[in-house]
């Protein structure tokens, strides 16, 4: 689980610039990993945005 932890930071950190193509960019690498860390990384970037 330490490596989804890294993704989950590192996209956050472009969704604060207000890129919805970073989103579908992360999304697709995420997928490979794991389902799961793609909607958990959604929640806390459309909370911030």
């Amino acid at each position: 689980m330490t490596r989804s932890g890294r993704v989950t930071v590192a996209a956050p950190a472009p969704f604060s610039l207000g890129a919805k193509r970073v989103t579908v960019a992360a999304l697709r690498p995420v997928q490979f990993r794991g389902q799961r860390v793609t909607v958990a990384a959604l929640v806390p970037a459309v909370g911030r945005v």
